[in-house]
């Protein structure tokens, strides 16, 4: 089943358009424990899909392009993550975004 957990800790109608988006895709949206969101940063910001195949995928991001919503943190659940706690999750993605960004700026 393709899900997908959005989290924007700081701009509520971001979230609300990417969701929209997901709900046009029919892309299940999850929940999350509040007790989870808490341990994340104030400025947090992260899309996680599940289950979601290349061509859907695409097409999701895709859609959101178009609609110029840009997400810096995303990712794909894999062998290695499905058992990672949100924060540790965060941490790790966010930690390749910046290895990813360092590299292309040198």
């Amino acid at each position: 089943m393709k899900s997908m957990l959005y989290i924007n800790k700081k701009d509520k109608s971001k979230e609300t358009k990417v969701k929209s988006v997901a709900i046009f895709n029919r892309i299940k949206i999850e929940s999350i424990d509040s007790e989870d969101l808490a341990e994340l940063p104030e400025d947090a910001e992260l899309l996680y899909m599940r289950g979601i195949d290349r061509i859907a995928m695409e097409k999701f991001l895709s859609d959101l392009k178009k609609k110029n919503i840009r997400i810096n943190l995303k990712c794909v659940e894999t062998v290695t993550n499905k058992d990672w706690s949100l924060y540790k999750l965060y941490e790790e993605i966010k930690r390749e975004h910046e290895r990813i960004q360092f590299n292309r700026d040198n």
